[in-house]
């Protein structure tokens, strides 16, 4: 029987791993003959293709105000409002990020499951480290205790927002993560993002990519994404193909990459490329992909890269990479901040890459994973 279910995200504009998460449940649900809507929060148009995506976008104009809570208050009434205009009976609602949620909750939205990208304990870690804050942030021990004292309160919204909720998290570590935070859900399920094989496969062929020997890491450029380690890894390896960048270097990090590329003299061998609609040419012509982050909830570019035969190394995560780099993948796995290991590993996959099977992918195939969806 066919279902109505309504994806609500705060932004489809920046085209990030939730953004692109979210289309691609909307589009494997819909593959299975359910109606599919998603209500975006910011009233700005996605910068990732939506061509025959066979689901229906609408959105909410962003809303003025002085603070987030007061904000959110004003999107639940624009929420009830545009689900009574669009005149569907929903049967799910999937929340997608913790502002949706509070959105959400204010709106007193019925069926609700909010899905967690993120290891939120673990950032809510690294936010509150007190020698770490005054070493980034330059600022005084008085500055520093305020705040902590915002991200604990932080903390205790996060507990009461999710408490007694139906929970949904992309992968077993962010899962085990939210639980160790010391949220009591209702329910919680693990379900992975769902990957339409065929999809990828035909929009890597879409346009020729110009350079023919180089590796890849694709991201946005936030601190998270730790360029620091790629660069100095990519460096260390001493293999002679280039590294390409494609993500928007305009973000917080992209001064500093470009400053420690400049240092270590390697202006003609790293290529920034900016943000891609389509990676996925560029993926599939690499020699390898590689993701440096401290934290991922998934790790969407890592099971892309091997849906296109692209050999993978990549940080060891509290969630995500473990889960999708196993068997003979697990050695390409290397410690967080470690730019040696990383770099070794490097080495390896270029010179002598794993030929990648459907064991490493049969697990995220988009019907699989929308059934589960529908199953809620």
């Amino acid at each position: 029987m066919s279902k109505n279910i309504c994806l609500i995200v705060n932004t489809l504009e920046d085209g990030g791993g939730i953004e692109r998460a979210v289309l691609s449940i909307a589009s494997s649900l819909s593959k299975l003959n359910h109606r599919v809507d998603i209500i975006t929060l910011n009233g700005r148009q996605s910068k990732l293709p939506l061509n025959g995506s066979g689901f229906n976008i609408h959105y909410i104009k962003k809303s003025t105000c002085r603070t987030k809570f007061i904000c959110s208050i004003k999107h639940a009434q624009l929420l009830k409002k545009k689900i009574i205009e669009i005149g569907v009976k929903f049967d799910l609602y999937l929340a997608n990020s913790t502002y949706d949620a509070l959105v959400c909750k204010w709106a007193k939205i019925p069926n609700l499951h909010y899905i967690v990208h993120n290891a939120i304990g673990i950032q809510h870690k690294q936010d509150t480290d007190i020698t770490s804050l005054r070493q980034h942030t330059k600022v005084s021990l008085k500055d520093v205790c305020k705040i902590l004292a915002r991200k604990l309160l932080y903390r205790a919204f996060l507990k009461a927002l999710y408490k007694n909720e139906n929970l949904i998290t992309v992968s077993e570590g962010v899962k085990e993560d939210l639980l160790s935070f010391g949220i009591n859900p209702k329910t919680v399920k693990k379900i992975y993002n769902p990957f339409d094989f065929f999809y990828i496969r035909e929009q890597s062929k879409a346009y020729p990519v110009e350079e023919q020997e180089y590796v890849l890491h694709v991201g946005n450029f936030t601190p998270v994404k730790r360029y620091d380690v790629l660069i100095n890894a990519y460096y260390q390896s001493n293999i002679k193909s280039k590294l390409l960048l494609l993500g928007d270097h305009s973000r917080e990090s992209g001064p500093l990459v470009k400053k420690l590329i400049d240092s270590l003299d390697l202006k003609e061998r790293v290529i920034l490329k900016g943000f891609q609609p389509n990676p996925f040419p560029y993926i599939k012509n690499a020699r390898a992909l590689i993701l440096s982050s401290d934290q991922e909830g998934f790790g969407m570019v890592l099971v892309e890269a091997l849906i296109l035969g692209t050999p993978v190394v990549s940080t060891n995560c509290t969630s995500g990479p473990s889960e999708i780099l196993i068997d003979e993948l697990q050695p390409f796995l290397s410690p967080i901040g470690d730019s040696q290991a990383l770099a070794k590993n490097l080495k390896v996959a270029v010179d002598n890459p794993i030929k990648i099977t459907h064991k490493y992918i049969n697990r995220f195939s988009d019907i699989k994973v929308a059934e589960q969806y529908v199953s809620l």
